[in-house]
């Protein structure tokens, strides 16, 4: 995070997560990966802050670490067939505006 002025603030956030096993998937793991985020914010006068962000930036695809099998898609339980995992948010692009008073 860099901050040029004392208004200015611009920043890269990187989070990585290893392979893992996730038993009840299909292939009982979650592949390894990495996020690359990007944000400015900018404080004006009269205690206002505008902010973007760009989570995501390569729109990497991607099972989350914490992700759970989804048992709801198969039936009856325990699951004849094995659920796909979820995928996480891919692209996204946040404007957002906080005020002081």
């Amino acid at each position: 995070m860099a901050r040029i002025d004392q208004q200015l603030t611009v920043g890269v956030r990187v989070f990585a997560a290893s392979e893992g096993d996730a038993p009840g998937l299909a292939n009982n793991k979650t592949d390894g990966y990495a996020l690359l985020d990007l944000f400015t914010s900018y404080k004006l006068p009269g205690g206002l802050e505008i902010a973007a962000t760009v989570a995501n930036v390569l729109g990497t695809t991607y099972t989350p670490a914490t992700t759970t099998p989804n048992t709801s898609a198969c039936v009856p339980f325990p699951m004849p067939c094995p659920p796909e995992p979820e995928t996480g948010r891919g692209r996204t692009f946040l404007l957002t505006a906080r005020g002081q008073f």
